[in-house]
């Protein structure tokens, strides 16, 4: 038995780059097929901001030139590499105009970055303070968050200032809290500027809520708020339910029936329901109520 072999009509050639983003070849980046013994030129060609470093991989001749000749006398693969150009550097200087009002990302200090970069930067106000704006070439001067780019080098302020306060001032009537409260005591309270409070009418047994009187958004309301954009005083008004009494009088003959409650006089404040359980005797039935007004 004798076994006959032939050479391979093509041989593949792969070609890369990398990074892919540092160039390109001719013939594009891929795969071909090319007929054993031909000779085969790859051109690399950078893009901006990158430059030709050599060729790696099935290789013939000088691998710095950026055109290549193999010969395909077998399957080759190569790959064109690019490394970015060296790139001028600029300091971005991040300040704040008053320490301890707030914070930048990145933080106070200067940075290195290459000349083009866009640098993302945020100012975070501390407790008690708010951002007002960037001073220094930035996107959106207005914006906490912004960006810079990098064309020389800049330094960049976040513009802070502290919250304005305004009192509330919360009173009651009767004074002394004698026929209720609100969720918030009398006296004076600090609130941030333009902070919105809710207010909630707590009458006490025997009182109910009346009206508020100051700068309220519903003055007829037990629940309502106040929006905090100067010194207020609000007065909470209560007053007193009125009490009406129910006589609730014996059967002509005691012995006919009893009442839950008992014969007696009963106060209620307005609106209040008092049950009334009228039970006979044995021998007896109940008749009808003598329903008279005082």
């Amino acid at each position: 038995v004798t076994p006959n072999f032939a050479l391979d009509s093509t041989f593949p050639l792969t070609i890369s780059v990398s990074p892919v983003a540092g160039g390109t070849t001719t013939p594009a980046p891929g795969t071909y097929n090319h007929s054993v013994g031909t000779n085969v030129t790859i051109t690399a060609s950078a893009n901006a901001g990158y430059h030709f470093v050599n060729w790696t991989g099935d290789v013939q001749g000088t691998v710095t030139n950026m055109s290549m000749t193999v010969i395909m006398d077998r399957a080759r693969s190569l790959s064109a590499n690019f490394e970015l150009d060296s790139q001028p550097q600029h300091t971005l200087t991040m300040q704040v105009n008053q320490s301890g009002w707030g914070t930048t990302d990145p933080a106070v200090g200067g940075y290195s970055y290459n000349q083009g970069s866009v640098v993302t930067i945020t100012a975070t106000a501390a407790s008690g303070y708010r951002f007002v704006e960037w001073q220094g070439t930035v996107a959106n001067a207005n914006a906490e968050q912004t960006t810079v780019y990098i064309d020389g080098d800049k330094t960049v302020i976040a513009v802070f200032e502290a919250i304005p306060q305004h009192t509330l001032t919360m009173q009651t009537d009767p004074a002394g809290d004698v026929g209720g409260t609100a969720n918030i005591s009398t006296g004076n309270h600090l609130y941030n500027e333009n902070t919105v409070v809710t207010l909630e009418a707590q009458p006490k047994t025997g009182y109910r809520f009346s009206y508020w009187q100051g700068d309220v958004a519903d003055p007829n309301s037990a629940t309502t708020t106040i929006t905090m954009n100067a010194d207020k005083t609000v007065v909470l008004h209560f007053e007193p339910i009125p009490q009406y009494s129910i006589i609730i009088g014996p059967p002509a003959d005691p012995s006919m029936g009893t009442t839950n409650p008992g014969p007696g006089t009963y106060v209620l404040y307005e609106g209040q329901t008092l049950t009334i359980q009228a039970t006979p005797n044995p021998g007896y039935r109940f008749v009808n109520w003598n329903n008279d007004p005082l």
